[in-house]
């Protein structure tokens, strides 16, 4: 666990991640009956942890956006098609199971959770599941 952006019913997200923190350590943890640890802060900058996911022979990508909105005025409007030109699109690889609640109707998943990797499935076979 490493932030708390409700805390008592009070959101707390304005706050700065500091005092975020002080929450976890002095308010939430010392509650808890499961053994949940606090992830350490990590304090490289972006560029420093990319090169030492690669150092270690791993392969980077990062997304901080959705792709591209039915509607917009939404939280992470997507890339508009300009930015998706200059976008390295990856061939899909590995099956990834998961678990959701419903798709949206927006076409996204509702409370999504990773299950497992499905070595079984051919990545070029698989589709949404009605």
């Amino acid at each position: 666990m490493f932030d708390v952006l409700i805390l008592a019913g009070r959101n707390v997200m304005a706050e700065p991640l500091s005092k975020r923190r002080d929450f976890l350590q002095r308010r939430v943890l010392p509650k808890l009956s499961e053994p949940i640890r606090e992830s350490s802060q990590l304090t490289a900058s972006l560029s420093e942890l990319k090169n030492a996911v690669r150092a270690h022979g791993f392969e980077v990508w990062w997304s901080f956006t959705n792709l591209p909105e039915s509607r917009s005025g939404r939280w992470g409007v997507g890339l508009p098609s300009e930015k998706m030109k200059q976008c390295r699109w990856l061939k899909p690889a590995l099956v990834g199971q998961l678990e959701y609640l419903q798709w949206t109707p927006d076409n996204h998943l509702r409370h999504a959770r990773f299950i497992a990797l499905r070595e079984n499935k051919d990545p070029k076979r698989v589709g949404r599941e009605s």
